[in-house]
């Protein structure tokens, strides 16, 4: 991404927008290990930092040897086992409730407090940790989106494809997958008001593993346990690999490299330094009350804004000149970072500093204009 919109944009675009990308990946990267720790605190007893260290060392390991190519394949494997045990939990949890309408009637009996849980539209003005209008215009307009069309991680997986067809049935694919998600992830969110309702009171983090420790058999369990862990090491070793070839190709090899620079090994290290500080950055997900998913989110509304405008504007836009660009992109993390310390929700910021992103670009495009980028 990097490297098309420097391409696009110049140089110093190419640049500040890589150092981005490495230090959001690493902060990224901070949630997952959160996750990880989360799960096996509660379900083996194991100390945070003990299952943090664990799962650095695994992922490190076979990321840094293997590069893309084992990231995909790890990646295909825990997929299948994440999708097959995510599925299991919800017909069991269902059938525990007494189907869709034993939860149903639960809900129906369980008062206000609970109801809006079924509601397409909450109203602004209701107590509610994610209001409609930030995930309408937050998540749905900006996250989402950027996430799918501009996160490295997923345009490296899809460049990776052995031909262009390949890419887009692989997308395609991704698609139908996501469909699978409200049943296999949200469901059993949605089971786990009724079933562990207590610990929904305390840790949203721990509803997902304390449901699997509640509901299923030893053997089964096992197998939850693993897709759990699978979904984590997906993410950590796809961030953790494109840090990698970000600082590699567009940092490294620019301003650094020589003619016996060994761009693999460039690669491994950088693979395992931002491991290490996604490691390091674990301690900042205590500060988000809502747990790991605001986290993640917050980190991707700061800077996904201003990116997204980036893209659809170089893409889009033949008048984009690198001056707006630039502009866009300090002018647009200062936005986010303003909203922010303000206490502005997460999802909103994503919007607004989308919309100021907007502004930037159209504004900044037409009193600098940049004939040579725009050809």
């Amino acid at each position: 991404m990097p490297e098309f919109l420097g391409t696009r944009f110049g140089p110093v675009v190419r640049t500040l927008l890589a150092i981005v990308w490495c230090v959001f990946l690493a902060a990224l990267l901070s949630t997952f290990f959160e996750a990880s720790a989360k799960m096996f605190e509660d379900v083996l007893g194991w100390n945070r930092w003990v299952t943090i260290s664990v799962v650095a060392v695994l992922v490190g390991v076979y990321t840094a040897g293997g590069g893309l190519g084992a990231v995909v394949v790890t990646d295909v494997i825990q997929c299948v086992v994440l999708f097959i045990g995510g599925m299991i939990l919800a017909f069991v949890g269902l059938a525990e409730v007494g189907g869709i309408d034993g939860l149903m009637a639960k809900i129906d009996a369980s008062g206000p407090d609970l109801a809006h849980h079924l509601d397409l539209l909450i109203p602004i003005g209701a107590d509610t940790d994610f209001p409609w209008t930030g995930v309408l215009l937050g998540l749905g307009l900006v996250l989402s989106p950027a996430y799918w069309l501009g996160n490295q991680a997923i345009v490296q997986r899809t460049l990776g494809a052995k031909s262009e067809w390949d890419a887009k049935a692989s997308m395609l694919f991704g698609a139908f997958l996501k469909t699978i998600v409200p049943i296999a992830f949200v469901l059993p969110g949605l089971l786990g008001l009724f079933l562990i309702s207590d610990v929904v009171d305390q840790d949203l983090d721990k509803v997902y593993p304390l449901l699997i420790e509640k509901l299923l058999p030893v053997g089964v369990r096992g197998i939850l346990y693993a897709a759990f862990l699978a979904a984590l090491m997906s993410s950590v070793d796809s961030y953790a690999n494109s840090a990698a070839t970000i600082f590699t190709r567009d940092i490294y090899l620019r301003f650094f490299g020589n003619e016996k620079t060994n761009p693999l090994l460039v690669g491994r290290v950088t693979c395992i330094v931002t491991i290490l500080l996604g490691v390091v950055l674990v301690p900042l997900v205590d500060n988000f009350e809502k747990g790991i998913f605001e986290a993640f989110q917050s980190y991707l509304a700061f800077f996904q804004g201003p990116t997204l405008v980036l893209l659809l504007a170089g893409v889009l836009w033949r008048r984009a000149s690198a001056v707006g660009a630039l502009t866009t992109l300090l002018g647009g993390i200062a936005v986010s970072a303003t909203l922010t310390s303000l206490k502005v929700h997460f999802l909103h910021v994503a919007f607004w500093s989308f919309a100021a992103s907007v502004v930037l670009m159209v504004s900044a495009s037409l009193l600098r204009p940049d004939v040579e980028v725009a050809k």
